[in-house]
């Protein structure tokens, strides 16, 4: 077997040439999409894992109140905005996601800071959601908007955390 780019003999059943690094074309190319496609978002991960946690939890937190809440046993799944502290879970994660593009323009640990009090908040506001939740005469199940939001909360505060944790090592 032969390298397609630069002509040299490559071992039966290698991905990669040897010498040019060329991927092999009797490779599995299905494998070979599938990492290329990936390898810009791994690469942004590995070099600013922040941005990933501090995204994907706002990114939760925005999609915690559009999902239910509540369940009541004789009624339909309520959704979050209609909830008392919804709205606001909601506002956090927007909120969220402008301190992200804001830390990315200077001061990240200040922005830190401010990501894990947003972050803080919206998780005050979840518990706080539970415990009415849990509270409430009525017979009430606490559903999946609620854990969502709770997630994205606390990977938005770790993600916040390390922001500070890295500037201030620097």
């Amino acid at each position: 077997m032969y390298c397609n780019k630069c002509g040299r003999e490559m071992p039966e059943g290698s991905r990669f040439c040897n010498s040019c690094g060329t991927q092999s074309s009797s490779s599995g190319a299905g494998y070979g999409r599938a990492s290329s496609i990936f390898e810009p978002l791994v690469a942004q991960i590995k070099r600013d894992p922040v941005m990933a946690l501090v995204s994907v939890g706002s990114l939760m937190l925005v999609l915690g109140p559009l999902l239910a809440w509540v369940s009541a046993r004789f009624g339909a799944a309520t959704l979050g905005l209609q909830m008392p502290s919804g709205a606001a879970v909601l506002a956090a994660g927007i909120l969220l996601l402008v301190t992200l593009v804001l830390s990315r323009t200077g001061m990240p640990g200040a922005w830190g800071i401010v990501t894990m009090l947003i972050s803080a908040l919206a998780l005050i506001l979840v518990f706080q959601s539970m415990y009415w939740i849990n509270d409430q005469a009525v017979d009430l199940d606490i559903r999946e908007g609620v854990y969502i939001s709770m997630v994205g909360a606390l990977l938005a505060a770790i993600g916040g955390g390390l922001e500070y944790y890295h500037s201030s090592k620097n």
